[in-house]
């Protein structure tokens, strides 16, 4: 293997975010969630006094007491990609990017990581295995990304909760529906269909065409489950598309859940700048190359008076420690709604311990992450 060979290997080894969590210790995943909710006062709690539940806990927790977001220039793991884009030409980034290799290489990486998941968390196999025997596939589409899998509950009752649609992540380049199988596992359990969505990334649809792609599946979905509760859950550039499109009306569910999501695309983009992987991300040419466009797909951007009207009952969750897409992403947003009175039916929640790739982790396998989304969705089911 050449140097360059190295390099460009080593850099996308730093890129996949998922395999940080193949070494992430068990015991982060074995706390107790604190939900932290922003109000008026400029305090995180929840609004609700009783004490029953999770969800119902009062927990108030001065703004102060929060970490900073991580500084885009100041985690050492990024000096790899800073190193990358100034010694390695921009028409290779771009050549990378946009032919497609860097989805290639970054969905093969994931098979690399495979083995060290096991390893931590043995029954992950075989609850995968079994899913696959589980599940149906449904095309809805022609593109060979258009297609999800469909796990129904197999409960005394035989009768599902509602319908809960996953939207993976991947940075709009990369990510598919099998390597969020796993995060259909608790929600099967408690009596929920699961649709894990295939659709096409970067370069084969901008975001635009991944809004379309949600909008074509829960047409089938709802042909197939007519009067079915339906949430979307995104996760990091699952969450943006899923959240985009509801805001652009494209959308229309009963909830939404978003993790680790980006709202603001022009903001981010600096963020990645900082980082040094600005050139090689899928988010400039996804989300339309130029700011102006970029604006158009930024949900903070089209908050306002109306949201109230167009918006679910949303769940906005963000790890305090992430470094792919601080969690000032979900406080911005959630102040916008703030301001324009739309937050009656909007929960933040911020994870103090947690970073960007143990959301899905946790999602998978358990943890903070999943009992509070757990938690919230029979609250909105039950209601």
């Amino acid at each position: 293997m050449t140097t360059f060979q190295r390099h460009v290997l080593f850099i996308f080894l730093l890129l996949l975010s998922p395999c940080e969590s193949f070494v992430v210790n068990k015991t982060l995943f074995r706390r107790r969630p604190a939900l932290l909710h922003e109000t008026r006062e400029s305090t995180y709690s929840l609004v609700n006094d009783q004490p029953k539940t999770l969800l119902s806990q009062r927990i108030s927790t001065p703004i102060s007491s929060l970490p900073p977001p991580p500084e885009a220039s100041a985690n050492p793991s990024d000096d790899g990609f800073r190193s990358f884009r100034q010694n390695v030409p921009l028409s290779v980034q771009h050549w990378l990017r946009d032919s497609g290799m860097l989805r290639f290489i970054v969905n093969s990486l994931v098979y690399i990581g495979l083995p060290g998941l096991v390893q931590q968390y043995p029954d992950t196999l075989s609850t995968f295995l079994r899913l696959t025997n589980e599940c149906t596939t449904i095309k809805y589409g022609n593109h060979p990304m258009q297609k999800m899998d469909v796990f129904e509950p197999k409960t005394v009752s035989k009768q599902s909760k509602g319908l809960v649609v996953i939207c993976h992540g991947g940075a709009w380049g990369s990510g598919k529906k099998w390597m969020y199988r796993l995060t259909a596992t608790r929600k099967l359990e408690h009596g929920y269909t699961i649709a894990v969505l295939g659709y096409r990334t970067y370069p084969d649809a901008s975001v635009d065409g991944q809004v379309s792609d949600i909008q074509r599946s829960l047409d089938k979905l709802k042909q197939r489950y007519p009067s079915q509760h339906t949430t979307i859950l995104g996760h990091s550039s699952g969450s943006h598309i899923a959240l985009l499109g509801v805001l652009q009306r494209k959308l229309k569910v009963d909830a939404l859940i978003c993790v680790a999501g980006v709202y603001d695309v022009v903001k981010h983009f600096m963020f990645e700048k900082g980082r040094g992987v600005d050139m090689i991300s899928p988010l400039l040419p996804a989300n339309g190359h130029v700011e102006k466009e970029w604006v158009l797909r930024s949900p903070i951007r089209l908050v306002d008076e109306t949201t109230r009207d167009i918006l679910p009952p949303t769940l906005l969750v963000h790890g305090a420690k992430d470094s792919v897409v601080p969690y000032t992403s979900a406080v911005d947003f959630y102040n916008a709604l703030q301001q324009c009175q739309s937050d009656e039916n909007c929960l933040l929640s911020i994870l103090p311990s947690t970073e960007h790739a143990e959301t899905v982790i946790q999602l998978m396998v358990g943890g903070e992450t999943q009992d509070i989304v757990m938690e919230w969705l029979e609250s909105q089911v039950l209601e």
